[in-house]
């Protein structure tokens, strides 16, 4: 084991601090660290342990908040996006069709879409007969709401952002 000594501190104690400061004591406690590990404290603060023991923490609206979405869910459904955002969402089978989709129920599924928060986004098509509409049925049909890796986009001149186009599946039942 690694004994670990000697802490850096790069940011004035605070709530995030004193998580920073509890992971880096149970690491050198424990004498196991993953370099850059992170967490997100319930302060919105991204704390990043390093493999040498120092760390740091700055506001989830950082990089790390962006990889969870290209964009938020009340700008996506504001601005329509055509081309295809990367979401990570939760997702659940669904019946509803609506504007665009109103007749789609033969050839797309409905699914009752979330964002990473748990936030509602909308309701996203994909079709029934590609290897993705087959997967993510098999994986989405006991009812539960499942993650989902995704991206999305709404038609050209699409009447409402809350129903879109889910273009391809990049993982289920995991965001990464």
């Amino acid at each position: 084991m690694k004994q670990r000594s000697g802490f850096l501190f790069r940011a004035a104690l605070g709530p995030a601090a004193v998580t920073a400061m509890i992971m880096s004591v149970i690491v050198c406690m424990v004498g196991i660290a993953y370099p850059d590990q992170q967490a997100i404290t319930r302060d919105k603060k991204l704390v990043t342990l390093h493999d040498d023991g120092t760390w740091e923490y700055a506001s989830a609206a950082t990089p790390a908040e962006e990889t969870y979405a290209q964009m938020s869910a009340e700008e996506f459904r504001a601005t329509k996006p055509t081309t295809p955002i990367l979401m990570r969402v939760w997702g659940k089978l669904d019946d509803y069709y609506n504007y665009e989709f109103g007749t789609a129920d033969k050839v797309a599924w409905s699914i009752r879409v979330s964002d990473y928060k748990g936030s509602a986004l909308g309701h996203g098509y994909l079709k029934k007969d590609t290897d993705a509409g087959k997967q993510v049925f098999n994986i989405l049909r006991d009812g539960k709401e499942h993650k989902m890796v995704v991206e999305i986009n709404c038609l050209p001149r699409a009447e409402n952002g809350s129903v879109f186009v889910i273009s391809s599946v990049k993982a289920l039942d995991r965001w990464k």
